[in-house]
Order: structure tokens, then C-alpha cells, then sequence
């Protein structure tokens, strides 16, 4: 059963927003509020530096996808929120075009923000009502109550017949509309899903102790290329975003625009291209649905296999060093004396049956007894 039932998505529709109450499992919220804490800085920290740290004008910490995290990065790419988009849109042909998680911290700043409509910082164009192109998420990961900021949003039924320009306004402008305006107040892990036409608005965080963290992501049609916000090939040279392609499924990347298996660009250079580019990534379903010859398909899979064997024990000795040199800067032995113990320890193979081990002197052996 789909956890954004039929019900939530004919509300979005009519309503042009839709709240989805505990969206997340227990266990995804826990896995991904302690990636949190880890991914941003503390309230303490923030307190210290503001400068530092603030990097959005309404305050707070902003952080885009692929520098999240892998628990975070992937929310993103959650298969119940793929497949409300794919309902939403009436099509599979879907990408995704922002995923940035925000942390507001308690600080002095203004008031209130005014409502306001999505449009223009996603699109040159204007809104068609006729046929939805995008999908707009605001998942929180914390509890949201009158302190924390609320969003508040405004039911399509009453703004129906606004002209979208001004894309935003006071009380003054739209006297109506805020009259009409509704608070989220909902549990961690829950969902707003809401439209670039659809009239929301931030409010301030009065509390003094507790940070407000929150996830925007954004989706749109692939034949509407007039919205978008994040270019991902801008991270295409990042350790993160190689870490995060390798990591995904062959429809995950799809998002991304990333070719599906079976697709007319996959052949024999552009196989083993990617598979140099992205040596941990699984080739096996680009390589099964090409359409290589049976010989040419068992030639390329043993080389992605050994190339794949090979990146791994590379991996994992650079892991094994950066061990290593931690232990000899504080233990004063060499770090040459842990390498081999490491990589044995963790069962690096190639590595493993390859180096002599090393006569543990009696201050090593007390000292980690364990090895």
C-alpha cells in the first residue's frame, strides 16, 4: 500500500497542496536526524559563527544533494515519492530538479515571511493551470509547532483567480488569501506537497533552543525543461556525486538523466566508459539489455568484474592507511607496521596475501591487544 494514498493526491490536485502525516518509518526518521547531525553544524556552533555558517538570506544552513550524506542524499529519490510524481505528472518520464535540506537556527531576524507563489525561482515562464509539470516537497524531520516556523498555505480554491504577478505580497495585496491561510503543524517525518502556484509562506521561528530542519525537493516533467533549479553536472567532478551515481538504481539515475537500460546509447565504448568513470557501479543491467553480441557481453563482464575487484582493494587500503596513520601518530610506531595488520584484519585479499606480517613488539601488543 502506497504510503501517498489516491486520497492525498486528488487533494493536491483540487487543493493544490496536500499534507502527508508520518511519511517517514521510525526507522528512516532516526537514520536520517542522526545523518543530521553529523551533516550540520550544531546550534552551539552556528551561535559562534554566523558568518560562517549562514548561507541563505531568510538565515539558516542550506546543503544540496550529493553533499548530504547518504542517507539524506538518497530521501530524495525515495520510491514513494518517485511514484507520487509519476501519478501526479502522468508520466514516468520525470527528473529531479532541487533537494536541499535546510537547518534554521534560533537568531534574530524578520518577523514574518510574506506569502508568495514558487514560480519565479523555478521557472522563466509562467504557471499553465491547464497541466501540472512539477511537484514541489517539503518533508520535515523534525516536530513543527507555532515556535518552529510553520509553513503556512493557502488552498488553491482561494486563489484560483489571482493574477500570479506580484509573485508575492503582504497583507495589503492579498487581504483575502491570508485570511484563508492554513499552519502545518505536524510530527517529524511528516510531508507537505504543494505547487509553484500554490501561495505558502515561512514563519518565524521563535524558539530559542531548538533548530528546524527540513528537506525542499522538487521534481518536474521532462518535457518541461523550462523548470529546473540545479544543474547536477555542475557536481559531476565531485567524489560526492561519483559516490552517489555508483551507490544508486539503474532508475534513480534516471532522474538525473541518466539513459535506462536498453537505451540506444548504451554499446560497447559507451559501456566500458562508464563503467571506467564509475568503477563501483553495478553495469549488469546496461550490459544485459544492450544489444552486444552474447560473446562481446561475457568479454565485457569480466573486465568490469576485475576492474571492480581491483577499485575495491584499492579503496579499502586507502582506508586501511588513513588507519594507519592514526595509530602511528599516536602510538609513535610506524605506520608501515599497521598496514599490514589492517589490511589481514579486514580481509583485504589481494592486499592481504601479498604483504609479510610484521613481529608485534610488546608495546604494540599491549596497547591494541585486539589485533
Amino acid at each position: 500500500m502506497s504510503r501517498i494514498s489516491q486520497e492525498h493526491l486528488q487533494h493536491w490536485r483540487d487543493y493544490g497542496y496536500v499534507v502527508v502525516e508520518n511519511f517517514l518509518t521510525p526507522q528512516e526518521l532516526a537514520t536520517a536526524q542522526n545523518e543530521l547531525r553529523h551533516a550540520f553544524p550544531t546550534r552551539e556552533e552556528y551561535e559562534q559563527a554566523p558568518l560562517v555558517y549562514r548561507n541563505d538570506y531568510r538565515g539558516g544552513h542550506m546543503r544540496t544533494l550529493p553533499f548530504l550524506g547518504d542517507v539524506l542524499n538518497f530521501m530524495a529519490v525515495h520510491p514513494e515519492i518517485v511514484s507520487f510524481v509519476e501519478r501526479a505528472l502522468g508520466t514516468r518520464n520525470i527528473a529531479l530538479a532541487q533537494s536541499i535540506a535546510w537547518a534554521r537556527y534560533p537568531e534574530a531576524e524578520i518577523s514574518d515571511y510574506p506569502l508568495h507563489v514558487d514560480y519565479k525561482s523555478s521557472s522563466l515562464l509562467y504557471p499553465d493551470s491547464r497541466k501540472p509539470v512539477e511537484v514541489t516537497f517539503i518533508l520535515y524531520y523534525v516536530d513543527i509547532d507555532e515556535e518552529l516556523g510553520a509553513t503556512y498555505v493557502v488552498s488553491k480554491q482561494y486563489s484560483k483567480d489571482e493574477l500570479l504577478v506580484p509573485d508575492s505580497g503582504g497583507r495589503d495585496l492579498y487581504p483575502e488569501l491570508y485570511r484563508h491561510e492554513q499552519p502545518v503543524y505536524v510530527r517529524a517525518g511528516s510531508m507537505l506537497i504543494y505547487s509553484m502556484s500554490t501561495f505558502h509562506r515561512l514563519s518565524q521561528l521563535t524558539s530559542r533552543n531548538r533548530t528546524r530542519y527540513s528537506h525542499h525537493i522538487i521534481y518536474r516533467a521532462e518535457d518541461a525543461p523550462w523548470v529546473g533549479y540545479s544543474t547536477w553536472t555542475n557536481f559531476g567532478q565531485t567524489s560526492e556525486m561519483q559516490r552517489f551515481i555508483e551507490q544508486a538504481s539503474p532508475r534513480q539515475r534516471e532522474l538525473f538523466g541518466f539513459p535506462s537500460p536498453g537505451h540506444a546509447y548504451w554499446n560497447e565504448e559507451t559501456l566500458a566508459g562508464i563503467a571506467a568513470r564509475y568503477p563501483l557501479m553495478d553495469m549488469t543491467p546496461y550490459l544485459e539489455a544492450s544489444g552486444l553480441s552474447q560473446q562481446l557481453k561475457a568479454r565485457l563482464r569480466r573486465a568490469f568484474q576485475q576492474e571492480r575487484t581491483q577499485d575495491s582493494n584499492n579503496l579499502a587500503y586507502d582506508y586501511c592507511r588513513g588507519i594507519a596513520d592514526y595509530y602511528a601518530a599516536t602510538t609513535g610506531v610506524a605506520a608501515e607496521y599497521w598496514v599490514p595488520w589492517l589490511l589481514a584484519y579486514f580481509q583485504v585479499g589481494s592486499f592481504a596475501s601479498k604483504v609479510s606480517m610484521p613481529q608485534r613488539s610488546t608495546k604494540s601488543a599491549n596497547t591494541f591487544a585486539d589485533f
